[in-house]
């Protein structure tokens, strides 16, 4: 299925979904200290029990992150013989089987990629990501994702033909009040070129924002179409 985009619309949408903050990196032992002292509020006191939750998902960080010891294989083993009373719902033959055919861990098998930045959005949208990999530009990354969100904005209005795209990314910016004071086309310009090359939207193995607009347009077809579409861009009427 092909599906035509109109890329002002794109674009002005583009600028309504929630800005994404990067993020500094997270240690295990603040995650795993900060799970168990919320688990412990929760434990305390009846109308805490909601922290629980929060527990959880602060704790279950701990398994994506580099830092920190990791079991050799036969520490996991004796760890899961030893306890196996806590993990009766799991069929722990076939897990013992898995870690014995596995060469032993020497180290964190899940590395930070230095020439990539974190960014999570600060609040939640329906079919939007709740996070986004940025390619490092610079010694400091920006704050937000809103330079790449401006370059993604260009290189649409370039692919729909558009004959300013700076300018129309300008104008949408001052719909959406993003920037209220820097929505000029000279201000595009150095946020899109500091940004520095990337490859365009379209061109990418996932184009999660297109996906994105795509499902806040039709989320009547996410059931009955889980694949999203081709995109094209309808030509720009400038």
């Amino acid at each position: 299925m092909t599906v035509e985009i109109n890329a002002k619309e794109f674009v002005d949408w583009l600028f309504t979904v929630p800005v994404q903050k990067s993020m500094k990196p997270m240690r295990a032992a603040q995650a795993t200290a900060v799970s168990r002292r919320l688990a412990e509020l929760a434990h305390s006191k009846p109308e805490l029990n909601f922290l629980w939750g929060l527990a959880t998902d602060v704790w279950k960080q701990t398994m994506f992150l580099p830092d920190g010891r990791v079991a050799t294989n036969e520490e996991c083993t004796e760890f899961l013989r030893e306890f196996k009373p806590y993990f009766l719902n799991h069929d722990l033959d076939t897990a013992f089987a898995a870690i014995a055919e596995t060469l032993d861990v020497k180290g964190p098998r899940i590395p930070r990629d230095p020439t990539m930045v974190d960014y999570r959005t600060v609040e939640r949208m329906l079919y939007v990501p709740a996070q986004v990999k940025i390619k490092r530009s610079g010694k400091k990354p920006p704050p937000d994702d809103l330079s790449e969100r401006i370059g993604i904005a260009v290189h649409v209005m370039t692919e729909a033909q558009c004959t300013r795209p700076a300018a129309a990314v300008a104008a949408a910016l001052r719909k959406s009040d993003v920037l209220p004071e820097y929505c000029t086309v000279a201000h595009v310009t150095s946020r899109y070129k500091a940004r520095g090359a990337r490859n365009p939207l379209w061109k990418e193995t996932i184009p999660f924002w297109l996906e994105s607009y795509w499902r806040c347009l039709h989320p009547e077809l996410v059931d009955t179409h889980p694949q999203p579409p081709e995109f094209v861009f309808l030509k720009c009427d400038c």
